[in-house]
């Protein structure tokens, strides 16, 4: 399952690229391109994530993550700052999970995505009888999950 993010930029071109990018990655990606319409999207839409620009007409960035915030409904949805400005400070204070500066540099922002993306289905089997690991492989494996196996509580810990 990907990650649904909302992408709020003013500057069309930060939001295609952003779009293909994210999309690129397996995340499923709204966009909205100002402070109102991504508050009218977060309201009908569940998001996982918000990367939301700063420096907006109308309502900035700043306005659009007080009010997530201070919305029972959209207050643990982790909202990311992306601007030319570094205002730190003001990210923390006002609950932004992250911050990255514009210019985005893609190898180091698809770090702090990942830090984002829903855990895959993963399981470590740990039995020392290979028909017991086997038959466990299939239930997991018919259900979704990708499955390494071991024989020996060594060999999981390595």
């Amino acid at each position: 399952m990907s990650a649904r993010i909302l992408v709020v930029d003013d500057v069309q071109a930060n939001v295609k690229l952003s779009e293909a990018r994210l999309s690129a990655e397996y995340f499923d990606v709204l966009t909205a391109s100002n402070g109102a319409e991504a508050l009218q999207i977060c309201q009908r839409a569940e998001c996982d994530i918000i990367l939301l620009d700063v420096m907006m007409p109308g309502i900035d960035g700043w306005s659009v993550l007080s009010a997530l915030k201070a919305d029972p409904d959209l207050t643990d949805i982790p909202v990311i700052m992306i601007t030319f400005v570094e205002q730190r400070a003001l990210a923390a204070s006002l609950a932004a999970s992250d911050y990255v500066m514009k210019p985005v540099r893609w190898d180091r922002f698809k770090n702090v995505m990942d830090r984002y993306r829903p855990p895959e289905n993963a399981a470590l089997i740990i039995d020392d009888d290979p028909d017991t690991r086997m038959r466990i492989r299939k239930v997991l494996e018919r259900d979704g999950w990708t499955v390494n196996e071991v024989e020996n509580g060594r060999d999981g810990l390595n």
